[in-house]
């Protein structure tokens, strides 16, 4: 079994996804970056792109324009710009 963690998108105008998943892919400055339960806690500068994530055992994703994420503990968040999450 997969360990699962939370994956949180916060935006100046508030939490805009929060689910549990077990990996996620991030647009990250220097390419892809893989997450998956039990990584180590960092800090990653995003760029435009699409955050993935596997739930349910299906793949999501969520356009974005840049952030930040930080995993620690059991938990990866995405901090947006103001205007950089889809309406």
């Amino acid at each position: 079994m997969s360990k699962t963690f939370r994956l949180q998108i916060l935006s100046p105008e508030g939490l805009q996804l929060d689910v549990e998943t077990d990996s996620v892919c991030l647009p990250a400055l220097d390419g892809a970056l893989g997450v998956m339960g039990g990584h180590a806690p960092m800090l990653a500068a995003l760029r435009d792109g699409e955050v993935r994530y596997r739930q349910d055992g299906q793949w999501k994703s969520v356009p974005i324009s840049g952030g930040t994420g930080e995993m620690t503990g059991q938990t990866l968040v995405i901090l947006l710009h103001p205007g950089q999450y889809p309406a």
